[in-house]
């Protein structure tokens, strides 16, 4: 009985630590997104300011790395979700919390919507990519505008391969997540 009650209590407080860290996680994905937008402002009227072509893919410098560090925290959030859900609220009554969300996202999944959610806040990056390329074309001589079509593509090619990792942040994606945490919580220690 005592026994029960020592890993019941331990149970607790690692749903407690998990859970909060998936919420500063979350937390730390809304202010990664406040800095970048904040910060391709500033980068933008300077380059308004000043006119010139290669200050606005600045930005880049900052917008690529931001959204690296947003796709890796939601990967954790993830794995953290999966891991309550299959290691934690299974064996603990009455915590069900990231089960129903991954029963809800399940039951989203089935819907159809024009945009995946998590494509809709990764859009505000496109958003500040195309118009940051605009910009640079622009205010650019004549003479750069051959090197900032390479730099474009390059920068396009990374829009893209950005929005493709973005989508991996799906339902498909959790429930294999899901299977993985389930075979290594039912394999022999």
């Amino acid at each position: 009985m005592v026994e029960e009650r020592q890993k019941l209590k331990c149970m607790l407080l690692e749903y407690r630590a998990l859970r909060d860290d998936i919420l500063q996680r979350q937390k730390e994905i809304g202010e990664i997104m406040i800095y970048s937008i904040v910060g391709t402002g500033a980068i933008l009227g300077y380059g308004f300011s000043v006119q010139a072509g290669f200050i606005f893919l600045v930005p880049f410098a900052l917008l690529i790395p931001m959204s690296y560090t947003i796709r890796k925290h939601t990967d954790s959030i993830l794995f953290l979700a999966s891991y309550i859900s299959v290691a934690i609220e299974r064996n603990v009554e009455g915590l069900k919390w990231e089960t129903y969300r991954y029963k809800f996202r399940e039951f989203e999944s089935r819907r159809k919507r024009r945009l995946p959610r998590q494509l809709e806040s990764i859009m505000i990056y496109d958003f500040l990519s195309v118009a940051c390329i605009g910009l640079a074309f622009f205010y650019w001589d004549a003479l750069l505008v051959y090197f900032g079509f390479i730099v474009s593509l390059v920068v396009i090619y990374l829009i893209w391969w950005n929005l493709a990792i973005s989508a991996s942040y799906s339902f498909k994606k959790q429930k294999k997540i899901m299977i993985e945490v389930e075979k290594v919580a039912e394999s022999p220690s």
